[in-house]
């Protein structure tokens, strides 16, 4: 698997007038246009997360994890695979100076703080929130894994909703989310659209 992130722009504000300037350090090449913006198996994995979110309140969102071996399926990707990295494609307006975003798996918070990232590989203005070193495998089945979104204190700019954070998948409502996993090689990244609403209750006869 070839994955590689740089830093987002920086942002300059100039005191004297109120124009801020994005600066973007690297160009992001559009050489994998489609999430998660780089080459890795999408195929059959032993991990998932399920598709209904809790939202708990105050800006705090679970998954949870599902691990389990596909039946038949032999691969690396399915039997051996770690799952060390979560990604999900988020808007570019999140990424802003001083917002604030926790992650916690099984209540304790990561190791690493999540970050966004523009993805080199990714389209303009494409961008991850990404949660790393997060140590699951094959015995996590069942694990919660929470983001808690906030905003910039100050100025109040940033994402505190999945509807205002994902980018959703093509023909989903704001609020679904894709989170692409990933083992610790980058080989496999299989992907989870979550908070997928449920369908409506069928009509009586």
């Amino acid at each position: 698997g070839f994955c590689l992130n740089m830093k987002p722009g920086v942002i300059i504000a100039l005191l004297l007038g109120a124009t801020a300037l994005t600066v973007a350090n690297a160009q992001q090449t559009g050489l994998y246009p489609n999430f998660p913006y780089c080459a890795c198996s999408k195929a059959s994995s032993a991990y998932s997360l399920s598709q209904t979110v809790k939202a708990k309140g105050a800006g705090q969102y679970c998954f949870t994890l599902r691990a389990k071996v596909p039946t038949g399926c032999t691969s690396y990707c399915c039997s051996k695979a770690d799952f060390k990295k979560l990604e999900f494609n988020v808007n570019p307006t999140c990424d802003v100076f001083g917002a604030v975003v926790k992650a916690t798996v099984n209540g304790v918070p990561t190791v690493v703080g999540p970050a966004f990232s523009a993805p080199k590989d990714g389209p303009t203005n494409s961008t991850m929130l990404r949660l790393t070193q997060l140590g699951l495998g094959l015995a996590s089945d069942g694990a919660e894994i929470c983001i808690t979104l906030a905003a910039n204190p100050k100025t109040g700019l940033g994402c505190t909703t999945l509807e205002q954070l994902c980018v959703p998948p093509a023909g989903m409502p704001a609020g679904v989310c894709s989170a692409a996993m990933f083992d610790s090689n980058t080989d496999c990244c299989p992907i989870s659209q979550v908070g997928v609403p449920s369908p409506p209750p069928p009509s009586p006869p």
